[in-house]
């Protein structure tokens, strides 16, 4: 309470209380005059945030205040799984992947060396 009313005074715009008792969050409503926000504080807060990778499941821990909304880490995992997979193996990328040049720029191109644009090969 001592350090919400400090802050209040110092002039903060608002207050974020996390992981706070209830009734600690309902003390400091009563007694500062400028917005509360919780985070696990708690439903006397003039508002309620949570951390949007907790409530989706892509974070290692998802806290007790925190609602599980879904659980993206699991296809995510999979997908990125795959990706590792299909470079291993040699199949990504593969000629769908790639930018194809017209024919007659491609022919310009291979028709120019490194060495007559004054340029070294690894250039």
């Amino acid at each position: 309470m001592a350090s919400a009313l400090h802050m209040q005074d110092a002039g903060a715009a608002a207050i974020l209380l996390e992981a706070v008792p209830p009734e600690v969050a309902n003390e400091v409503v009563n007694k500062t005059y400028i917005p509360v926000i919780g985070c696990g504080a708690g439903p006397s807060c003039h508002s309620s945030v949570i951390v949007t990778q907790d409530a989706l499941g892509l974070t290692p821990y998802r806290p007790r205040f925190v609602p599980a909304l879904a659980d993206h880490a699991t296809p995510l995992k999979a997908a990125f799984a795959e990706y590792v997979e299909a470079v291993a193996a040699g199949r990504y990328p593969a000629a769908e992947h790639e930018y194809v040049m017209p024919p007659a720029e491609k022919q310009q191109f291979l028709g120019r060396a490194p060495q007559e644009a004054g340029a070294t090969p690894n250039q």
